[in-house]
């Protein structure tokens, strides 16, 4: 970790998968985060209130909005509060959603993000869809602003 950081976070992204939410605890075991900020829906079994690794220890669960990459910014820059400006965080996504992630948090927050892909069971046609979904969506990203 860079010098004059503080320790780091790592931020979950909606849907909180069981892949997203278990890279996050290897991180946070190893050492390497100090604690995990899920992104979790505003209701149904992935919300708050239902969601088992909600009640993980040093684990937070907040609802952003919008319910966007944006909003998840948004989200995460209200959690660290003054600290946002020198935090050093972990992002963890899927594996298609990677590059637009890199780009809206470099965009919205700043610097100091890394960006983490984990591996779901896709089919040829689910990673066609998500070829053609994170392309426009990463259209968007590049002329919606970010979200105070």
């Amino acid at each position: 970790m860079a010098s004059g950081l503080t320790e780091a976070v790592a931020m979950v992204l909606g849907p909180p998968t069981w892949q997203r939410v278990e890279k996050a605890q290897f991180l946070l075991d190893s050492g390497q985060v100090s604690r995990v900020l899920v992104s979790v829906s505003p209701s149904g079994r992935q919300s708050a209130a239902l969601y088992p690794p909600c009640e993980y220890s040093r684990f937070t669960c907040e609802t952003p909005a919008p319910f966007t990459t944006k909003g998840e910014v948004a989200m995460l820059r209200d959690f660290l509060g003054a600290d946002a400006v020198d935090q050093q965080v972990v992002v963890v996504t899927f594996t298609p959603h990677v590059a637009r992630t890199r780009y809206v948090f470099q965009e919205c927050f700043g610097p100091n993000v890394a960006v983490l892909g984990v591996s779901q069971d896709m089919s040829l046609f689910d990673w066609m869809y998500q070829y053609v979904y994170q392309s426009v969506a990463f259209l968007k990203a590049a002329i919606t602003p970010c979200v105070d």
